[in-house]
């Protein structure tokens, strides 16, 4: 079963401008400037895939966008969704091959605004150049510091010495992320703690 929930943004044409972020983001910077971004925008997808496209444009990730909701553009979605077929990235995929069909221009966001950590280790060039860009959005696309030490990887083939060796090296592969994500979980818990007293 593939995941399309951020197909249902486009119809939500009350507003006149949305800027979407994925739940699995770490906001380490100011984001009013995308308020002043006209629709559409999104961050390249630069992964493993460097160069990846969709026909002949870039692919980008969806983790970050700028878009305008539009019950047309919802309609050609779907339409677009019904003439696929699926691997990997669901409704990013069909946001994508959309753009592309129908040659829907996109204003590409810097990386900083979307920077994939599960990436750092395959471009560590660019991504030490994007980190030292001043990182607005940490996208934490594979590796959840949350599940990270407290036994919630899964996996299909999951034994335990597994997983329990998945989870250290991933403690040891994104400490400085991971880090980063616990200051910022920190000094939530305690705002919220002073903020019920």
């Amino acid at each position: 079963m593939f995941n399309m929930n951020k197909l249902y943004l486009f119809g939500l044409d009350e507003y006149e401008k949305l800027v979407y972020l994925d739940a699995d983001m770490l906001c380490l910077g100011d984001l009013r400037p995308l308020e002043h971004i006209e629709p559409w925008a999104m961050a390249p997808d630069y992964g493993q895939n460097v160069g990846a496209s969709v026909g002949q444009r870039m692919m980008f990730n969806t983790g970050v966008m700028v878009l305008r909701p539009c019950k047309e553009t919802f309609g050609n979605l779907v339409k677009t969704l019904r003439g696929m077929r699926f691997g990997h990235f669901a409704d990013q995929a069909v946001i994508n091959k959309y753009l592309n069909d129908d040659s829907v221009p996109v204003e590409c966001l810097h990386p900083k605004w979307n920077l994939i950590i599960s990436n750092k280790h395959i471009n560590k060039k660019m991504y030490s150049d994007i980190m030292k860009s001043g990182v607005k959005f940490m996208h934490f696309t594979k590796i959840k510091p949350w599940a990270i030490g407290r036994g919630l990887l899964v996996e299909k083939t999951s034994s335990k010495v597994y997983l329990h060796a998945k989870d250290r090296l991933l403690r040891w592969r994104f400490k400085e992320e991971i880090a980063l994500w616990k200051s910022a979980d920190a000094s939530m818990r305690i705002e919220t703690a002073s903020s019920a007293v």
